[in-house]
């Protein structure tokens, strides 16, 4: 809650309309450019026109240049809230009234594009190996960012609500280490973040303002090994990929001056604070083998959640006195994370004809949820499925051509949430469970 200095406690109730969204498309569907239906087991994949997110490693391996433009649906609904207090006098969200009464947690819904290209080459022949480039870009179909958070007593889930406003390009390198067994790429991924200072004079002859908006770009690396061989008749590829952590925050310094008495004013100086999105430190490997008959994939992710920032805006001043007053926010605990996958892929009829499935485990990095805060999140069971066709050149495609329509369900574990105090939102307790989906269609050319 915030501490008791009136000016301030009122331009956080101006304020708190503006903030910020929760996780990306990536972490929070496990689709980004991902569209096979094998649940991101992809790191592995040389046929992979997303490989410079994916793995970079890749972008050596590949024997031909590949472009791919995906879009997908994605939403996600949850059950209702019985009986619980939504609003209390001392952790507010609306009329600072104990008010006890069912709740539903509102479901959300986007539309997203992902577009990829890798670019294969030779390297000069006294060095006898291969290189490759690529670019993955991916956002939404509507606007690229809004702000949109609340209290941190308010029920808000850590995944599922803004995977539809972040904008995101990464571009690598990959280069052949040995001939046909190793590879290693790297690159860089890229987001939009902003910050600056605003002045303001509130006197009634002539109230003033000046925003002064610096727009960055701020950047997380992407590593990756890729090795193959054959082993026991079989071919067997494996993959050890790195993503940096990313997180943007938004950080807006405000000098205001108000008028008290004619001739007298006080400065009030703000300082905002907010994360704009949060991807976890990631190390993630994959082990692929083919069995002529099916192409079958192990895979786990390491995602470091300790270092979550959740997204409540945070406002700081000096009192009369001198000294900082600040919001103070509820302290919640979070986990690194173990993620286990698993997906196989096998031709269909003919060899034209393929399908995929995938599933993964995804732990809650969320351990305690007794307290105020109604950060809510569950451990998450994800199904993959996709099916392709490929389509060879001809009269009227020059190109070969890959078809693939896919999709995934998210079952979310029934979360029984206990609070600690009868005071909480929340409180006594309740049930937290849902699901999410996504659906799409992605179109592959081997140029």
């Amino acid at each position: 809650m915030w501490k008791k200095t009136g000016i301030q406690a009122s331009l956080v109730v101006i304020l708190a309309a503006q903030a910020t969204t929760m996780a990306t498309q990536d972490q929070t569907y496990g689709l980004g450019g991902a569209t096979t239906g094998r649940v991101s087991s992809v790191t592995a994949d040389t046929e992979n026109p997303f490989a410079a997110l994916y793995n970079p490693g890749l972008l050596a391996a590949q024997k031909t240049p590949l472009f791919s433009f995906s879009t997908l649906a994605a939403g996600s609904s949850y059950s209702p809230f019985s009986q619980v207090l939504v609003d209390s006098a001392q952790y507010r969200t609306r009329d600072a009234k104990n008010r006890i009464d069912d709740f539903s947690l509102p479901g959300n819904s986007s539309t997203l594009w992902a577009v990829g290209f890798t670019y294969p080459f030779a390297l000069p022949n006294y060095l006898s190996r291969r290189a490759g480039l690529g670019i993955v870009a991916s956002g939404p179909f509507g606007k690229l960012r809004s702000f949109s958070s609340g209290t941190p007593y308010e029920f808000t889930d850590l995944r599922y609500g803004t995977s539809d406003e972040q904008f995101k390009v990464t571009t690598s390198l990959g280069v052949e280490l040995i001939p046909e067994h190793l590879y290693l790429g790297t690159g860089l991924s890229f987001y939009i973040t902003a910050a600056g200072a605003a002045d303001a004079d509130v006197v009634t002859s002539n109230p003033t303002g000046r925003l002064n908006l610096d727009v960055g770009m701020n950047s997380s690396l992407v590593g990756g090994l890729y090795g193959r061989a054959n082993w026991l008749g079989y071919d067997h590829a494996w993959s050890l990929v790195y993503h940096q952590a990313a997180r943007p925050t938004f950080d807006q310094s405000i000098n205001g001056t108000v008028q008290v008495t004619p001739g007298a004013s006080v400065a009030i100086p703000l300082m905002l604070h907010t994360a704009l999105y949060f991807e976890p430190q990631t190390i993630e490997s994959d082990w692929q083998v083919n069995f002529g008959v099916l192409i079958a994939s192990l895979g786990v992710s390491y995602q470091r959640w300790s270092a979550f920032e959740p997204s409540f805006l945070t406002v700081q001043s000096p009192d009369a006195r001198g000294q900082t007053r600040t919001t103070s926010l509820p302290t919640l605990s979070f986990s690194d994370t173990i993620n286990p996958r698993a997906s196989i892929d096998v031709p269909l009829l003919t060899n034209r004809w393929y399908a995929s499935l995938g599933y993964q485990f995804r732990p809650s990095p969320l351990r305690d949820l007794s307290g105020p805060a109604n950060l809510l999140d569950t451990d998450t069971h994800v199904v993959g499925i996709g099916v392709r066709y490929q389509i060879p050149n001809n009269q009227i495609l020059p190109l070969p051509v890959t078809v693939a329509i896919f999709g995934q369900y998210h079952w979310m574990e029934t979360r029984h949430i206990d609070k600690s105090d009868s005071s909480f939102i929340g409180a006594p307790g309740y049930d937290f469970s849902g699901n999410a989906y996504t659906y799409g269609l992605s179109l592959q050319a081997d140029l």
